[in-house]
């Protein structure tokens, strides 16, 4: 890579947002409230649990959870370990979400109580561990066979990891369509593709240094 050729890919933007306005509220998810410097870090520490927890570069890691601070910084984490996000439809059963996990090779599975309690009879055949995240207020319901997302972040580290990629045409999630006509089907999409959606929506949005954007669409699309 060479300052003529940099690849394309959005974890540049958490970078500079994190150094140019480290104190500038990046999150609010119910009563939490994060700065980039503190979303930033604990990203980072996240991708270092991911890593230390067997993710190597290109695996996929399922999120099936409701719209998080958790599953927003999956959508940074799991790239900058490596890996590739797979965020899947919460609507979905049991069996499908087994059908999606293996169809992707997913190696662990990340999500909300109530969405993994239904999972407790399926083979989840390539998943090697499950991770539970907290509720809202921080609380777990301690499903059975799952880790705590507190667990296994202690696993991780606060060491800083370069926000680039060698290939931005490299997958960055394998999105699911619905499946209404047939199997689900991984929709691939691209460090560089992601990169430039993003800027795209700034243009036309017009958003700018004040802007509050209100996410309400579920994560997984």
């Amino acid at each position: 890579m060479t300052g003529l050729d940099t690849p394309l890919t959005p974890l540049r933007f958490l970078a500079r947002a994190a150094a140019v306005h480290p104190d500038k509220q990046a999150v609010l998810d119910g009563e939490r409230s994060l700065t980039y410097a503190e979303f930033a870090a604990g990203v980072t520490r996240l991708a270092h649990a991911l890593r230390a927890s067997g993710v190597s570069p290109g695996d996929r890691v399922a999120y099936i959870a409701t719209n998080s601070a958790e599953l927003l910084a999956a959508h940074y984490a799991v790239p900058l370990a490596g890996g590739v996000l797979v965020a899947i439809n919460t609507r979905l059963a049991a069996e499908e979400v087994d059908y999606i996990c293996g169809h992707s090779g997913s190696v662990l599975l990340f999500g909300d109580a109530e969405f993994l309690t239904p999972l407790a009879g399926t083979k989840l055949e390539t998943v090697r561990g499950r991770v539970e995240l907290p509720a809202q207020d921080g609380t777990y319901t301690a499903v059975d066979g799952a880790t705590r997302l507190d667990a296994l972040l202690e696993r991780g580290a606060d060491d800083p990891i370069p926000w680039e990629v060698d290939d931005e045409t490299a997958t960055i999630t394998v999105n699911y369509t619905s499946g209404t006509t047939g199997k689900p089907k991984g929709v691939m999409y691209t460090h560089r593709g992601a990169y430039l959606n993003s800027l795209g929506e700034v243009y036309h949005q017009g958003f700018g240094l004040g802007t509050r954007y209100l996410w309400s669409l579920p994560m997984f699309h």
